[in-house]
């Protein structure tokens, strides 16, 4: 490509106009410039693509689905560690993120997959270059996003006696740096941090997850949690609770606010929560209506927030 530019140069300034030295000179000029931006721009596609060692990640017992468009008809799946190239990225009308991805070898498309399910890295056989963003690990990045840590609420018996219709027993949340690819596959969304929900309920061992998304609102955090991937009939009402079908209208934005305790977590938009492990269902459904189970005030924990409960 670069060699074909140079050559294409006596013709590009005569289709110009070049007829005199000095006019010359100022399209030779221009010409330079713009040769030298389409290098640069040559240059960093062809960086990020190397930089760009992906895997598909926390795969709890079934595979990952790819899509022939975000939410579109499923052409294949992908299995936990199968190495992947992004090539593109989307949100969905949900603002759910999505991402386009190749074969790792020679970046041949293989379609579109949740972007929460796929991890990526810096080529390890790779010298780093100045143009690369500063990345520690795939969690997230050198800064550290408002609120981060950990945070845990456990509610007693006393205080669910008092909240009959109050379903949850325990919270958790895990803030973290937002991991440099967002920078490359959507900076316009802004991302700086990924909230890492749980959630345990009356009669239940496992918890349930939302993975979110986050950008700053003023001192807080607005987070676009997660949605499942599985495939299941749509529910005929949007009830909250524990559900074995799925409400496909749920936007699942959640609000995250410091507070001298630790944090209050609060649900803005209806909230879909998958079980762990696995993606299948059943689903947990709250609502910013919901009096009992919208908003939850976690204080400052250590040690918790990879601590699964059996």
């Amino acid at each position: 490509m670069h060699r074909a530019l140079v050559a294409r140069a006596p013709s590009f300034l005569a289709s110009c106009g070049a007829t005199s030295r000095e006019n010359a000179m100022i399209t030779c000029r221009s010409f330079a410039a713009l040769l030298l931006l389409i290098l640069w721009y040559c240059t960093r596609a062809i960086d990020a693509i190397a930089a760009n060692q992906c895997v598909a990640k926390d795969l709890t017992g079934t595979p990952l689905n790819v899509r022939t468009t975000p939410n579109g008809h499923i052409v294949g799946t992908l299995n936990n560690g199968d190495q992947v190239t992004v090539l593109d990225g989307t949100s969905d009308r949900k603002g759910k993120s999505w991402v386009y991805v190749g074969d790792y070898k020679d970046n041949k498309p293989i379609g579109w997959v949740f972007r929460e399910f796929i991890a990526c890295y810096i080529r390890a056989d790779r010298p780093s270059s100045p143009r690369d963003p500063p990345m520690e690990n795939v969690a997230g990045t050198t800064n550290t996003p408002p609120l981060a840590g950990c945070y845990e609420r456990i509610y007693d018996s006393a205080h669910l006696a008092a909240h009959k219709g109050q379903l949850v027993t325990r919270a958790t949340l895990s803030i973290s740096a937002a991991s440099p690819e967002w920078q490359r596959i959507a900076p316009e969304w802004h991302f700086i941090a990924e909230a890492d929900l749980k959630i345990w309920v009356r009669g239940r061992n496992q918890s349930f997850d939302s993975l979110g998304t986050c950008r700053a609102e003023g001192d807080g955090l607005l987070c676009n949690g997660s949605s499942s991937a599985a495939e299941a009939d749509e529910c005929k009402s949007k009830r909250d609770g524990i559900r074995q079908c799925r409400i496909m209208s749920a936007g699942s934005v959640f609000e995250v606010v410091g507070k001298p305790e630790g944090v209050l977590v609060t649900v803005r938009e209806q909230l879909e929560l998958v079980p762990y492990p696995g993606d299948s269902g059943p689903f947990l459904y709250f609502s910013p209506t919901n009096t009992e189970n919208h908003a939850f005030l976690l204080k400052r924990a250590f040690g918790v927030c990879n601590v699964r409960m059996r």
